[in-house]
């Protein structure tokens, strides 16, 4: 636990490092690119914070810019069209006259008795038009209304909009997006504005954590150590389960002699390398120059199988684990994997049977070639299936004492 809290603080430390030199360098351009860049930035930030555009108003100012400049025609128009609707004489009666005055005489005409059938559906659509004329006279007052306007404001508008335009041909840029670009701008800005002494300060920080960070990953190192005679211990136990009992496994921590800054990874300094002889009269060598496939698979199950209460992964597969071990050596095999199994979820190819009959779940995976194809099937054995998949394995699915040894390792494994 203690060790876990050391490399979080360690690799956060790192991570401020790499910002920090991020910046450093990004300060160190900055000094070196020139005194025009910076004026013009400085300019721009200027003429876009003092004409102050905002998002959606080029748009607003269009709108409201072609309301006032054809708000007389629009106020004609629309008296015309009330004096069509409502505000006729004898002469020329208006809309709303000629329906009521009809509306009135098919009324008498059906007397004192409520009308019925056609003539009805006629009085009744000749009312709502008169509703429906009336409700029109109330909105056209309302749009007629002049708006609370001078030409000052209509010429007030006209250059601002003749500004944004401007701006927007200029800069090449929408009119939305200028004040965007007025904060990117003095975000550059913002970073070309360097000191020399704003960098020898950076780089002040930049030596002092690096400093700190590789003293903590030498200590990071010292704790790997210790860990790792812990883990060749437990690794060399579980070797010897598993076929190795003359295996020696030994665990390097390598870092630099005289480690730099520049040699700072994100957990720490250097590599771990599995070093190991399988047997007494070879020299020890790294593990990837040493194991063949299936050694090499059970070499990683018993890491492991060392490691387990520490592996945080969901699922781990080996591959034909049971390469050149038969026996007890196979039933080890197994109940390593069991154990391993009990924290996470093990999927193993094997052509063992020991190991076969350990697992909760077993598959059997088939290729067949129909019409020219490869078709491949997979599906779980259960009860006499499996019993007859094991004693397969064994040697003959049909000999009474292959199937008899089946059922004892399905006895002895579960």
């Amino acid at each position: 636990m203690e060790f876990q809290c050391a490399r979080d603080a360690y690799c956060e430390g790192f991570h401020r490092l790499r910002a920090l030199e991020a910046e450093l360098a990004s300060r160190r351009e900055a000094l070196q690119r020139g005194a025009e860049e910076r004026n013009y930035l400085r300019f721009l930030v200027e003429e876009l914070a003092g004409a102050g555009v905002s998002a959606g108003e080029k748009a607003r100012i269009s709108a409201e810019l072609h309301l006032l400049e054809n708000a007389e025609e629009v106020v004609r128009q629309v008296g015309t069209a009330a004096h069509l609707l409502y505000e006729g004489d004898e002469r020329a009666p208006s809309a709303f006259d000629v329906i009521a005055r009809t509306n009135k005489e098919l009324g008498e005409l059906a007397g004192d008795s409520r009308p019925q059938g056609t003539l009805a559906k006629v009085v009744e659509a000749l009312t709502r038009a008169m509703e429906s004329v009336a409700e029109a006279k109330d909105l056209l007052a309302e749009l007629g209304e002049m708006p609370d306007y001078s030409p000052a404001d209509i010429e007030r508008l006209r250059r601002r909009l003749d500004e944004i335009n401007r701006l927007e041909h200029k800069h090449r840029t929408p009119a939305d997006e200028l004040p965007r670009l007025l904060e990117s701008s003095q975000a550059t800005l913002d970073t070309l504005e360097t000191t020399p002494g704003e960098v020898e300060a950076l780089e002040s920080r930049v030596a002092e954590l690096s400093s700190k960070l590789v003293a903590g990953a030498r200590r990071l190192n010292e704790g790997r150590r210790l860990i790792a005679r812990h883990l060749e211990g437990a690794a060399s136990r579980h070797l010897s389960k598993l076929g190795f009992a003359s295996a020696e496994f030994i665990v390097e921590v390598f870092e630099p002699e005289d480690p730099s800054p520049e040699d700072l990874r994100e957990h720490g300094l250097g590599h771990v390398e599995f070093i190991i002889s399988l047997n007494p009269d070879e020299p020890a060598r790294p593990l990837a120059e040493v194991a063949s496939g299936g050694e090499a698979s059970r070499l990683l199950l018993a890491v492991k199988g060392a490691l387990q209460s520490q592996l945080s992964y969901g699922t781990i597969v080996f591959d034909e684990i049971e390469a050149g071990i038969g026996g007890d050596a196979a039933f080890n095999v197994a109940g390593v994997l069991r154990d391993l199994a009990s924290k996470h979820q093990v999927i193993v190819v094997t052509h063992l049977a020991a190991v076969a009959a350990a697992a909760r779940h077993h598959f059997d995976v088939v290729k067949s070639v129909r019409k020219g194809r490869t078709d491949i099937t997979v599906e779980e054995l259960t009860g006499e299936r499996r019993v007859k998949t094991l004693a397969r394995m064994l040697g003959d699915a049909e000999q009474a004492a292959s199937r008899a040894l089946a059922e004892e390792f399905l006895r002895r494994m579960s």
